[in-house]
């Protein structure tokens, strides 16, 4: 008895995940940085702490 293959929408599925992986992980890290430098911009003026605005919840 032959083992059952794999059908094409599983392997059309399994390489979507790769790819998404692949790609979508080093864009992520990349906006979270961004985000991480303007959270550390906007902490660090003097100004902007001591606004109400400016509150980080």
């Amino acid at each position: 008895m032959s083992s059952p293959s794999p059908s094409a929408s599983s392997i059309l599925v399994s390489q979507i995940l790769t790819y998404s992986c692949r790609f979508a992980g080093p864009i992520l890290l990349f906006i979270g940085t961004i985000g991480c430098s303007l959270n550390l911009t906007v902490f660090c003026q003097k100004t902007l702490r001591r606004s109400p605005c400016a509150n980080y919840f």
